[in-house]
């Protein structure tokens, strides 16, 4: 355990110190919350609850999305470009703890831009909440498991840091104008919502945003299932197709 939190604490510093990467993780998001909020935000989305009171949970799963799918893989394939991941091999750390120091610090971060969106939104457009917080805490987790696990799989099935980047970007992309983070699926044709229905990211953006609004999160088991049921293929892919070095 003391080898894991060094390792922790070691690439919390090693992230503080990318500007890049601390600008799109902290950022950026409210970029897009000042954005639509000021534009649409006070608009009536349903009844009792404004555009801006839905786009929070959405925005969140965004983060979540952007941690899993392009901060993460990144990351750990340059790691592996620069001979960093050859060395931690050499040490006594296991693949087990490297991915586990990954995790924690991006959920770290997760946490604390969650946080500070819900803070921002609720100061500027004064927020409406009715949900649970320990249930969206679930969900959370929940959908950081599943797209946490698919980054570590594109780790290992892409080549290079340029190829995980491309891969991770498009999948990103894709699944934020499909699934409801970015333009809400209500607003979708309904073939397209069906077919959007098989995106991951709607499946935790859709159930997120229920339980922010006060829906008991039993109605959103089949959703929670799927996300689970990513996690648990991709996991073993991750393991098995995980390279050390180039």
């Amino acid at each position: 355990m003391k080898a894991l939190w060094e390792l922790i604490r070691i690439e919390g510093r090693l992230f503080l110190r990318e500007p890049v990467a601390v600008f799109f993780t902290v950022v950026f998001p409210f970029l897009p919350l000042l954005l639509f909020g000021t534009l649409f935000g006070r608009v009536p989305a349903m009844p009792g609850f404004r555009v801006i009171d839905l786009y929070v949970p959405a925005l969140i799963a965004m983060v979540v999305a952007f941690l899993g799918l392009m901060g993460l893989p990144i990351a750990l394939s340059e790691y592996r470009e620069q001979g960093v991941l050859k060395r931690y091999r050499a040490s006594p750390l296991s693949l087990g703890k490297v991915f586990a120091a990954h995790t924690a610090v991006q959920f770290a971060l997760l946490l604390f831009v969650s946080g500070l969106i819900i803070g921002v939104a609720n100061l500027v457009f004064g927020l409406r909440f009715v949900g649970n917080p320990a249930l969206i805490l679930v969900v959370v987790v929940v959908g950081t498991l599943a797209l946490f696990t698919v980054g570590f799989a594109l780790v290992g099935l892409c080549g290079g840091s340029r190829t995980t980047q491309a891969v991770g970007s498009v999948l990103f992309f894709l699944m934020l104008f499909t699934s409801g983070a970015a333009i809400p699926r209500r607003q979708f044709p309904p073939w397209l919502k069906e077919l959007t229905d098989w995106v991951p990211l709607s499946h935790l953006v859709d159930t997120l945003t229920a339980v922010w609004v006060g829906d008991p999160l039993s109605d959103h088991s089949h959703s929670l299932a799927i996300l689970l049921g990513i996690a648990a293929v991709a996991f073993p892919i991750a393991r098995k197709t995980f390279r050390w070095q180039p």
